[in-house]
């Protein structure tokens, strides 16, 4: 939203009516608009277009439905002289009466631009301190989470846990979602890794389907 001093219209972009589906209407007294390279296109239709300026203050303006890009709505002076609107050209700001009491609208403040990540970024490693009472406990436990995997399972439990299914409910067997060649070739590479270290066995279910 733009508020302008120096425009003669409020003015709603046709590209906001359009996706917002809102109504309009025939233009009471139809005219003609003048851009700055000599050409005019006419004015045939207006909305009611409400808005809120914040969490409280909702505002409803009669504005020339036109092909703006700058934004998708421009304030100009019938809002401004229809509000009793004063602007501080220093502050850039606009204060204004509202249900009897004084509101001050602010310009936005900048938003920083997105980074786009890299893909192919490595996270960073951190000399994380500890408290010494969490370090002692991080010693004596240091075995739960070696650096790199051992080659066997763990050992057998004295109770196994399985999975038992509802006598008569059917399997799920559905196709499997496809892969690029990158991705087939990283999972055929864990699929073998963990094959060869003896966590995993070749699938038995009449319901397994192969990766494409």
């Amino acid at each position: 939203m733009i508020i302008d001093g120096g425009s003669s219209l409020n003015i709603a972009s046709q590209e906001l009516v359009e996706k917002l589906n809102l109504k309009t209407e025939r233009h009471p007294n139809p005219f003609r608009v003048a851009w700055v390279n000599d050409t005019s296109i006419p004015v045939s239709f207006r909305c009611l277009v409400t808005f809120l300026f914040g969490k409280d203050f909702e505002e409803s303006v009669w504005c020339e439905v036109l092909p703006i890009k700058v934004s998708h709505i421009l304030l100009g002076r019938p809002w401004l002289f229809d509000r009793k609107v004063q602007h501080d050209g220093y502050e850039n700001t606009y204060a204004l009466i509202h249900n009897g009491r004084k509101k001050i609208l602010r310009p936005m403040k900048e938003v920083p631009p997105i980074k786009k990540s890299d893909e192919n970024a490595q996270p960073k490693r951190t000399d994380k301190e500890y408290p010494a009472n969490a370090r002692k406990i991080l010693d004596d436990f240091s075995d739960l989470w070696p650096v790199e995997l051992p080659n066997e399972l763990p050992p057998m439990r004295d109770i196994q846990h399985a999975i038992d299914l509802i006598p008569g409910a059917s399997l799920p067997n559905l196709p499997a979602y496809r892969m690029n060649p990158t991705e087939h070739a990283e999972l055929k590479r864990q699929v073998d890794e963990l094959l060869t270290k003896g966590f995993i066995r070749e699938s038995l279910s009449p319901c397994g389907v192969p990766a494409y």
